[in-house]
């Protein structure tokens, strides 16, 4: 007899007119071409203008007020203040409204502390996966790709041994957002020898965790963050 497969019965979707809506409308929140507090028209002109139906229209709401982009009251349809989108606890939404320095801000006060708790925590089958992806990191440098994919599987390994999941969580986000800004364009120029003082530093850190060094292990952290940031500011 033949097992029952639990996934047999899911379909892959393609995306709804409403939900491509929704992006289409949350890529202008966060460009700013739709600024704070900004009024959408009336849902007739609106949908006459973009060509949609109503009830598509509504949806692609409902999509955009759940994220935390706009709100809708009797008054009418707003884009959300991006203060407002933060105490509501929108995380996601926060941090692809946020400006360049918050996100910078955000990592130098997490990041430090995620890697000292690593090196009080790390196990040793941790502390082999954060070796070999430094390894690989620096065996493949001439492989185009690779040492981004490699170098964000570094970090994100040193902070899952943190042992703090909302830590893990707050910081991958906001990595996926620095990797995308800051580091994808300092590993395709690679100046001033830039790749080799980073993988110099992933070898200190590397050691400091090994070593159960917290204090230094921060202090590393911190010093290659700042390097980073240091050298796209010359890009």
């Amino acid at each position: 007899m033949d097992s029952y497969n639990p996934f047999s019965a899911i379909t892959s979707v393609k995306k709804s007119q409403s939900d491509i809506l929704a992006d289409d409308i949350k890529k202008q929140i966060i460009s700013g071409v739709l600024p704070t507090e900004k009024a959408f028209p009336n849902e007739p002109d609106l949908c006459k203008e973009l060509g949609v139906s109503r009830a598509t229209l509504r949806e692609a709401y409902k999509v955009l007020e759940i994220q935390g982009y706009i709100s809708r009251t009797k008054h009418g349809t707003f884009v959300k203040d991006k203060e407002d989108v933060a105490i509501d606890g929108n995380f996601d939404a926060s941090l692809e409204l946020a400006k360049y320095n918050d996100i910078i801000e955000f990592l130098e006060a997490l990041e430090p502390e995620a890697v000292s708790l690593a090196a009080q925590r790390a196990t040793p089958e941790q502390l082999a996966e954060i070796e070999e992806y430094m390894i690989q990191c620096e065996s493949q440098k001439d492989v185009p790709g690779a040492v981004e994919t490699l170098n964000y599987q570094f970090h994100l390994k040193i902070r899952m041994a943190s042992q703090n999941q909302l830590i893990v969580s707050a910081l991958s986000a906001s990595y996926d957002q620095f990797n995308q800004k800051i580091i994808r364009r300092l590993i395709k120029g690679d100046r001033d020898g830039f790749l080799e003082q980073c993988f110099k530093e992933h070898r200190q850190l590397y050691q400091a965790i090994k070593d159960g060094n917290s204090e230094e292990a921060k202090k590393i952290a911190l010093k290659h963050l700042r390097a980073d940031i240091k050298q796209y500011k010359l890009i």
